[in-house]
């Protein structure tokens, strides 16, 4: 699984968003309200604010959606959770409140190259720096699959239009 976040700055991170992708291609995404004002960096302002999809849930409802889908799809197999950056670690941590991974999880880095995820992004038109993109971006650099199918409600591929409007 290919997780991704956005938070306010490098300064005084609070966590935005969390995306997450399947290697067979189901996501989630979930945004995250916050009962305090938030100080956002220059680039947070331009090019991060503008694709989130303003649709916020407690840190807590988040959570738990996060790990209900999560289990869900592990049926008790164990899960590899996969970022390019100690910050989205970070951002596991800070979505569900504790240091520790998920029960049957374990975290791993894949270092990709900025560049690589860019040139992904731009090929499949996906948004950079939103969460669950940059996560469908890893996905593809990990896997080396660049042709990327959405699973299905009933788990059957199907053929993603443009990945950016694609939401489960």
């Amino acid at each position: 699984m290919f997780i991704d976040s956005e938070f306010s700055s490098l300064e005084a991170p609070a966590l935005l968003s969390f995306g997450a992708a399947t290697a067979e291609g189901q996501t989630f995404y979930t945004e995250i309200e916050h009962d305090r004002p938030i100080a956002y960096s220059a680039f947070v302002e331009q090019s991060v604010l503008p694709l989130m999809e303003n649709f916020p849930m407690t840190r807590a409802d988040a959570a738990q959606q996060f790990l209900h889908w999560l289990h869900g799809l592990a049926d008790g197999r164990a899960v590899r959770l996969i970022s390019d950056s100690g910050f989205d670690r970070w951002a596991l941590g800070e979505l569900l409140g504790t240091e520790d991974a998920p029960d049957g999880a374990v975290w791993q880095r894949a270092p990709v190259a900025y560049s690589e995820l860019d040139r992904l992004s731009e090929e499949l038109r996906l948004r950079r720096h939103h969460a669950l993109d940059d996560a469908l971006a890893l996905r593809c650099a990990v896997l080396g699959d660049s042709s990327f199918k959405r699973a299905g409600s009933d788990g059957r591929p199907i053929e993603a239009q443009p990945l950016a409007i694609q939401r489960n």
